[in-house]
């Protein structure tokens, strides 16, 4: 189907997951912190997290709110503004 990845997320979601998953890497680096103590204040496996980052995975939404709490932002933060 054409502009769909194999995933099944259209181009568009897919360049918004990449742009998380690097705002979020991005900032828990910033703040040094571990890959595995932002998944545990999230409630995640690390390898779910580093997913996030690479932008291969999504993160429900109910995650987002912990996620934010532990990078110090807001979940408006997390998303590119438009």
């Amino acid at each position: 189907m054409p502009g769909t990845q194999p995933s099944g997320r259209s181009e568009g979601g897919q360049a918004t997951l990449a742009e998380l998953g690097h705002r979020v890497a991005a900032r828990r680096t910033e703040l040094g912190l571990s890959l595995a103590s932002v998944a545990e204040a999230v409630g995640v496996h690390h390898s779910t997290l580093s997913r996030l980052e690479r932008g291969q995975q999504d993160l429900g939404a109910s995650h987002l709110p912990m996620l934010a709490q532990a990078l110090d932002i807001s979940v408006a933060d997390l998303f590119p503004s438009t």
